[in-house]
């Protein structure tokens, strides 16, 4: 399903953002009110598509590889909105950003994509003492490297894909299970390293989220996640969706 806002479609919309968030990130240009207006018009063409596009049954190794990039549309909207310059506004951005990165980890959850240290980390009551607190960052970060060397790698994979002479429905594959990896790691590093390393919004959320959706059971229990952020975990889900879906309030 393919939303229109002004003539432009959701993957337009989505390449278009992503173009901008590339450019920022590596210092070639670009604002951040132009890169957040960006993914404000992703976001707002993906909400009406998201039952078409994430059936609630479904597992995050069910989804077609062409819509696993559309999970992350909030968690770089929020990303985008934390770093706005407007200071006047900065506790409204602050506020909206959390919510859309809490949408983004209520959105995985459903699907049975985070694992049980991610999940630990997320519904954290209590602040961890320093020599744990420290053991997790040293932890993650060593994860994010991995990813990080992970994505380098794929890209390779798929430049060098691009210039070989393949049987056409092979190399068709093969692409496609380099893109899919690509996405699937571009999320575990969202989720494992960045977000839930530098973003300790559990402990809060209760403040902002809506009234009566703090402690919201969507279900019985799920199985064990299949997807294991590329590694054995022995990942469970907790059941404690608590954000509604689609939550990222202007």
């Amino acid at each position: 399903m393919e939303g229109h806002h002004s003539g432009i479609t959701l993957p337009a919309a989505f390449a278009e953002a992503w173009k901008r968030q590339r450019s920022l990130d590596a210092g070639a240009g670009g604002k951040a009110e132009e890169v957040f207006g960006a993914w404000e018009r992703c976001n707002a063409l993906l909400q009406p598509a998201l039952p078409a596009l994430f059936s609630r049954n479904e597992r995050l190794d069910d989804f077609n590889t062409s819509t696993l990039k559309y999970l992350l549309v909030p968690y770089y909207l929020g990303g985008a909105l934390a770093q706005l310059p407007a200071l006047a506004k900065r506790a409204h951005h602050l506020k909206r950003a959390q919510a859309c990165f809490s949408a983004f980890l209520a959105e995985l959850e459903r699907h049975e994509g985070l694992t049980r240290e991610d999940l630990n980390v997320w519904h954290r009551e209590t602040q961890l003492q320093p020599t744990a607190r420290r053991t997790e960052r040293i932890n993650r970060a060593r994860r994010e490297r991995e990813l990080q060397l992970a994505l380098q790698e794929l890209h390779q994979r798929r430049g060098i894909s691009a210039l070989a002479g393949h049987d056409e429905e092979d190399e068709e594959h093969a692409d496609e299970e380099v893109e899919r990896e690509i996405w699937l790691n571009t999320i575990q590093l969202a989720v494992s390293c960045r977000l839930l390393r530098e973003c300790p919004f559990r402990r809060q959320r209760t403040s902002w989220m809506p009234r009566g959706s703090s402690r919201r059971d969507p279900g019985p229990r799920r199985k064990t996640p299949r997807f294991q952020a590329r590694r054995p975990s022995g990942s469970v889900s907790n059941g404690r969706c608590s954000v509604p879906r689609g939550t990222c309030p202007r």
